[in-house]
């Protein structure tokens, strides 16, 4: 279900105004636990509040609210029973220009990385992937000697970038500053890198893999994704 924010009790991770998403099934299959942020109805009066999970006894719980000095919680009308909680937060979505931007590089970086993978899995055992599927152009491409780079082949590289590229991004979200910089270093190395061997592709080849050209529009979007980003940060007024 769909649930938003309200007060301040919950700051600094949900502000007043960020829109949840929670799931009601989860606990179904299981109790709530510590740290789980829960969405549940409030004792005295049945409006539904979000805290936190700090303690479990007995079957019942105590909630807090981040922001304790803003909470009226279980220190207030004390632990509550698991037939009061609807459900648990599972995601928040994006409330910022820049936030979007850091999800739609974190969902391109993941699916380049189910890519690469995949381009590995077709290159240690031939005729398994979707490569092999593909007659004379994919297979021209995968097993070409520019396919490799210092003896490693490059499906390495594109694994270790797109996992890089998540590392940041995840460390961006929980504001390490640097994070930024490095980032915007990183995907502009991996920009170039799939340019070029875009080109390759076109111009020395002759030939065309389907996946390859998958991971450079993924690489493409995320540079893209981190120079509009750099922007909002350098001009807030505008993200």
């Amino acid at each position: 279900m769909r649930f938003v924010v309200s007060g301040k009790s919950m700051e600094p991770a949900y502000p007043a105004g960020s829109v949840l998403w929670v799931s009601k099934s989860v606990l179904r299959f299981r109790e709530p636990r510590v740290r789980d942020v829960i969405v549940l109805k409030d004792p005295r009066d049945a409006r539904l509040i979000l805290k936190r999970v700090v303690f479990a006894e007995d079957g019942k719980y105590f909630v807090r609210g981040d922001n304790a000095d803003e909470s009226t919680d279980s220190r207030c009308f004390g632990p509550v029973a698991k037939e009061v909680i609807i459900g648990k937060v599972l995601f928040r979505y994006p409330h910022s220009k820049r936030e979007w931007l850091v999800w739609i590089a974190m969902g391109l970086a993941i699916l380049g990385l189910i890519d690469v993978a995949y381009l590995a899995l077709d290159r240690f055992l031939p005729g398994s992937a979707l490569c092999s599927a593909v007659p004379g152009s994919c297979e021209r491409v995968t097993t070409s000697e520019y396919s490799v780079f210092f003896g490693i082949p490059l499906v390495f590289y594109g694994a270790v970038f797109y996992a890089t590229v998540i590392v940041l991004l995840l460390a961006l979200r929980r504001g390490v500053q640097p994070a930024l910089g490095y980032l915007s270093a990183w995907v502009t190395v991996g920009f170039a890198a799939s340019l070029i061997l875009t080109c390759i592709q076109a111009f020395v080849i002759g030939a065309y893999c389907l996946l390859c050209l998958f991971s450079a529009m993924a690489a493409t979007g995320i540079f893209v994704c981190t120079m509009v980003l750099v922007r909002y940060i350098a001009y807030p007024e505008n993200g």
